[in-house]
């Protein structure tokens, strides 16, 4: 049974360190308006500038209480805050990655190695996942956090997955970006897919489509990696038929997202996406059609014809 271990937000290296200066700016300016406020309200120039006793506390507290609001918001969307890629969930038996809006579940007996990177306060993971690496730092600095990775790695230990914990911080990690690395070019895939131009059709409302010939690959292995597409992307299936299959982009906020369709003619496929709401531009609509273009590709590396085509027959049965 699929348990839900621990959740934690992945770092964006890329932008941690002008995010550092972004911080150094706002506690500069802080420092300043603080030291202003401490010499306006304690020192014996709020006499003068405020009146009467009266007005001269009424006044005070009203910039305390604006000051401290302003200090708890720059806490929490600046001080506190560290720029994210998404989330990985643990589970007692797998991964979920949470990037962009595309999902990845990876069960952990299909990995070839985890490697944990623990270094005082820098916390890293390392997977090998079929042809792809992928190098992920982790935003982890509360105790309670730091005991709750320990447990997943003491269950996953026990149940004799492979697991490494390293107490050294692996240098080669800062030169890796933070998201899967492809080891073979689209060019080079089993099933190339990215190569298919994707147009704007005008119509009511305007849409996406990509039309693709099957070429040497059969109808039935298209449609089980279109379906195992949909899983990889995070979206969600309407229905799916013998010659089709509905979904939408964002399942969960509809009105954000796209109905996408997939229609399997005889000898060809074709992939449509058009905005919920029937917006007049349809440019999220194309990199809606590109990005699963572009998932379908990747996929065909990890899935054989073969499994695609029973995959099929088990749908439709």
């Amino acid at each position: 049974m699929k348990q839900e271990l621990f959740e934690t937000k992945i770092i964006d290296k890329e932008n941690e360190k002008k995010f550092k200066k972004i911080k150094q700016k706002y506690l500069t300016i802080h420092g300043i308006i603080s030291s202003l406020v401490f010499i306006v309200v304690f020192s014996d120039i709020s006499d003068s500038l405020f009146g009467s006793f009266r007005t001269k506390y009424l006044v005070m507290g009203l910039i305390l209480t604006v000051f401290l609001i302003g200090s708890v918001y720059m806490f929490v969307t600046v001080y506190v805050k560290t720029p994210s890629l998404g989330k990985i969930i643990f589970f007692n038996n797998s991964l979920s990655f949470a990037i962009e809006k595309r999902k990845t579940d990876i069960q952990i007996l299909e990995l070839k190695q985890v490697d944990f990177y623990i270094d005082k306060d820098n916390y890293s993971i390392e997977i090998s996942y079929f042809e792809k690496a992928a190098v992920f730092a982790m935003d982890i600095i509360f105790e309670k956090e730091k005991e709750q990775l320990q447990e997943v790695i003491n269950i996953w230990k026990e149940k004799g997955f492979k697991i490494k914990v390293h107490s050294k911080f692996n240098p080669a990690i800062d030169s890796i970006k933070n998201k899967l690395i492809e080891h073979k070019t689209p060019e080079s895939s089993r099933i190339n897919l990215t190569k298919h131009k994707v147009k704007i059709r005008m119509g009511n409302p305007p849409f996406a489509i990509s039309t693709i010939p099957y070429n040497s690959h059969p109808k039935e292995e298209l449609f089980a990696l279109t379906y195992k597409c949909f899983e990889f992307s995070g979206w969600g299936i309407s229905e799916y038929y013998e010659n089709g299959i509905i979904g939408l982009t964002d399942p969960i906020i509809k009105a954000f997202g796209d109905y996408f369709t997939v229609v399997f003619n005889e000898d060809c496929f074709v992939l449509r996406s058009e905005n919920v709401n029937g917006g007049l531009l349809s440019f999220g609509s194309k990199n809606s059609v590109s990005v699963f273009l572009e998932n379908m590709t990747i996929l065909s590396n990890e899935f054989d014809s073969q499994y695609l085509v029973k995959l099929h027959d088990e749908l439709l049965s």
